[in-house]
C-alpha cells in the first residue's frame, strides 16, 4: 500500500547576514537569532589581540609595549615596538603586539601584515592564525578567515577562539550542523556562568528543534533581570517549541520591555500567543510586525501561519505570497504554500512548488520524498520511481520510500526487486501495518499465499478499518482455500466502504463465494 507522509513546518525566516567588524580589541559580529532578531556576538572573541600577557615576556621593552597596548596607548606601542624590531627583526611576539596595536587603532591591513610576518616567523602558532582570521571575518573574507581557523585549529586543537569564530562562520552560511559542532566545542573550559555564544548554540539547537538542548543551556542562565533581550527570546522560543506557552509569553514579555515597539519582539509575541490559542492576539501582533517592518517577510510568514492553524487558507497563502515576494529564502515558504495547495486538494500546484523546493541546495531527501509521493499519486509512475531511489540512496533506511518503490515496481511488473524492497521496508518497520500489508500482497503476487496469509494477517491485526488491507486479507484466506474466513473478510470490507479500488472485486468474491459457504 503507497503511504503519504506530508509535515507541516513552523518556519523562522532569517533575511540578512551582518558582517563582522573588529572594534576595541573585539571582534563584533552580528549574527541572525532565527527566533526574530540578531544576537550582538561582542564578546565571543574578548581581548583577543591582548592574549600575550607581561608576565609570559621576558624583554622589558616588549615588556612595555604589552603595557601599553593594555592601556589604550597605541601609538605609544607602536613606537616601542618599532625600536625593538630595529635590534630584533625576528620577533614574534613584536610582531603580535605591533599587529594588535595597529588593530586597535583602526590600521587593519597594517595590522594583518603584521601578524603575517609573526606567523611566518613561527608557522607552529595557532592563536597567530585566530587572530588574522579575525580581521579577514572582519573584512567579509570567511574563505581565508576559514582556512586560518582551521590551520589554527590543526596546530591547537583546544583553540577554544577558533572553534568558535568557526561557529559564526558556519552559522553565517546556514551550515547549522556545522556550526554546532563549532560552537560545542567553543564552550569548553568556559565557566558555567558564561553566556555569549551559548545563545547562538541555544539559537540553533531551536532551528533543529532540539528544545530541550536550547532550554538546558539557557534556563538557569538567563535570570529575569538579564538585559539581553535576544537571550530572552530563544529561550522563549525554546519554551515555546516545548509547549511551555506561559514561560515563553513571560520570556517574551521581558524581551518586549527590554525592546519595546521592535518587530522581533512582537513577532515572538504573536508566536506564542498562536501556541496559546489565542488567535486573535497573534494576528493583532503580527499586524504590528508588518506596519513596523513593510518589508520584512517574517511578519507575512508568521502572520500565514497563524491564518493556516485557524484553516483561513486563502488568507494564509496572501500572506505566504507576500513573504515569498520579500525573501530570497523562499524553500520554507513555498512548503506552507504546497501544504495549503495539499490540503485543498490542489495537488498539480503543489507539484509545481515542489520541483522548485527540490532544486535548492537546502532541500532535503523528505522534500523528495514528498514529491515523489505526489508524482505517484498523479500516475507520473517514472518520475515517483526516480525520486524514490534518489532517497533510498540518500537514507538506505527509509521505510516508506522503500515500501512505495516496493508497490510501484510490483505494480510495473518488477516483482523481484520489488519483493527484496517490500521485505526490507518490514524488517525495518515491522510495526507498520501499510508496510506489511505491501509486502503481504506482493507475496501473493508471487504465488507465496500461505507466506502471503501470514503477513497479511498481522497487516490486519494491526490496521482493522482499511478495506483495502482487508480485500487482501480475504483473497489470501481464499487461496489457501479458508473460504469462510475469506467470506468473513469480503464482507467486512464492503462494509467498511463503497468507496475503494477493490470495492467491486470484494462484491464479486462476495456473490461466488456465496454458493460455496454455508
Amino acid at each position: 500500500m503507497h503511504i503519504k507522509k506530508r509535515s507541516y513546518r513552523h518556519v523562522l525566516i532569517i533575511i540578512t547576514i551582518v558582517s563582522a567588524i573588529l572594534i576595541n580589541c573585539r571582534v563584533s559580529i552580528a549574527i541572525p537569532t532565527g527566533q526574530g532578531g540578531y544576537e550582538e556576538s561582542d564578546k565571543i572573541i574578548k581581548d583577543i589581540y591582548h592574549e600575550i600577557t607581561p608576565a609570559s615576556i621576558k624583554d622589558k621593552m616588549l615588556n612595555e609595549a604589552q603595557q601599553l597596548l593594555n592601556s589604550g596607548k597605541y601609538d605609544d606601542a607602536i613606537n616601542k615596538i618599532n625600536e625593538v624590531l630595529k635590534n630584533s627583526p625576528a620577533s614574534v611576539t613584536a610582531y603580535e603586539i605591533l599587529g594588535s596595536s595597529l588593530v586597535n587603532k583602526g590600521e587593519i591591513d597594517k595590522g594583518l601584515d603584521a601578524f603575517k610576518k609573526a606567523n611566518k616567523l613561527d608557522p607552529k602558532s595557532g592563536s597567530i592564525n585566530t587572530k588574522i582570521a579575525a580581521i579577514y571575518m572582519s573584512k567579509g573574507q570567511d574563505k581565508n578567515a576559514k582556512n586560518h581557523l582551521k590551520e589554527a585549529i590543526k596546530r591547537n586543537p583546544d583553540d577554544r577562539k577558533a572553534h568558535q569564530l568557526l561557529g559564526i562562520i558556519y552559522e553565517k552560511a546556514e551550515e547549522n550542523t556545522m556550526a554546532i559542532g563549532y560552537y560545542e566545542k567553543g564552550l569548553a573550559g568556559l565557566p558555567r556562568e558564561y553566556i555569549g555564544i551559548k545563545v547562538n548554540l541555544a539559537r540553533l539547537y531551536n532551528i533543529s528543534n532540539r528544545f530541550d538542548k536550547a532550554l538546558g543551556l539557557l534556563e538557569n542562565l538567563i535570570t529575569r533581570d538579564n538585559k539581553n533581550a535576544t537571550a530572552h527570546i530563544v529561550l522563549g522560543t525554546a519554551y515555546l517549541g516545548l509547549e511551555k506557552t506561559d514561560k515563553a509569553l513571560e520570556e517574551f514579555g521581558i524581551a518586549a520591555k527590554l525592546e519595546p515597539g521592535t518587530e522581533r519582539t512582537h513577532l515572538a509575541l504573536g508566536k506564542a500567543y498562536r501556541g496559546k490559542g489565542d488567535y486573535k492576539k497573534s494576528i493583532s501582533e503580527m499586524d504590528e510586525v508588518i506596519k513596523i517592518a513593510p518589508k520584512w517577510p517574517a511578519g507575512y510568514f508568521q502572520k500565514g501561519e497563524t491564518l493556516f492553524v485557524m484553516k483561513q487558507y486563502d488568507e494564509a497563502l496572501k500572506n505566504y505570497k507576500k513573504a515569498a515576494n520579500l525573501s530570497n529564502e523562499d524553500i520554507q515558504i513555498n512548503k506552507r504554500m504546497a501544504d495549503i495547495y495539499l490540503v485543498q486538494k490542489k495537488f498539480s500546484e503543489a507539484i509545481i512548488l515542489y520541483e522548485e523546493i527540490i532544486k535548492s541546495r537546502k532541500s532535503a531527501f523528505e522534500d523528495k520524498f514528498i514529491l515523489a509521493t505526489l508524482y505517484q499519486d498523479a500516475h507520473s509512475n517514472n518520475k515517483a520511481i526516480k525520486l524514490y531511489r534518489d532517497v533510498i540512496a540518500e537514507k538506505p533506511g527509509h521505510v516508506l520510500a522503500l515500501n512505495n518503490l516496493a508497490a510501484l515496481l510490483s505494480e510495473g511488473g518488477v516483482q523481484n526487486e520489488a519483493l527484496k524492497l517490500a521485505k526490507k521496508a518490514a524488517a525495518l518497520g515491522p510495526g507498520n501495518g501499510y508496510v506489511l500489508d505491501t509486502y503481504g500482497w506482493i507475496l501473493f503476487k508471487q504465488n507465496k499465499f500461505n507466506e502471503a496469509l501470514i503477513v497479511l494477517k498481522k497487516s490486519a491485526l494491526l490496521i482493522q478499518d482499511n478495506p483495502t488491507i482487508t480485500y487482501h486479507l480475504g483473497m489470501a484466506y481464499y487461496k489457501n482455500n479458508q473460504k469462510k474466513e475469506a467470506m468473513k473478510q469480503f464482507n467486512q470490507a464492503i462494509q467498511l466502504s463503497k468507496n475503494f479500488p477493490e470495492y467491486k472485486e470484494s462484491l464479486k468474491m462476495q456473490k461466488e463465494l456465496g454458493n460455496q459457504v454455508h
